[in-house]
């Protein structure tokens, strides 16, 4: 499985509302801001993320535009995996299929 560690800085974006979403992270380390309309009047900060949180899986779901924004708070470590990974990702750690509905399930519950 080809996955890549990155690093980001303090206000660095590590994803972006409106770009194609190829693959999908976990954070190993600090905290990442999700923001909807990030850098606009009407933006608004959606929630932080903590290590061992995903993001970015919806586009590669969904095969969708990205739908927010999100923004390094201090430095940020991420695991990236390619979309087209995926299933070798779940099939190498099962337990990770409960920790993403989790996660999404926890998502909802906050914005609704």
């Amino acid at each position: 499985m080809s996955t890549t560690e990155k690093k980001f800085g303090n206000g660095e974006v590590i994803i972006k509302e409106g770009d194609t979403g190829n693959s999908f992270f976990k954070i190993t380390s600090g905290n990442a801001v999700v923001y909807k309309n990030y850098g606009q009047p009407d933006q608004v900060k959606l929630t932080v993320l903590e290590p061992g949180q995903f993001f970015g899986e919806m586009g590669v779901i969904e095969a969708y535009p990205r739908s927010s924004t999100v923004v390094a708070d201090g430095d940020v470590k991420v695991i990236e995996t390619p979309g087209e990974e995926m299933n070798s990702y779940f099939r190498e750690d099962p337990k990770m299929i409960l920790a993403i509905m989790d996660h999404l399930g926890n998502r909802l519950r906050e914005l609704t």
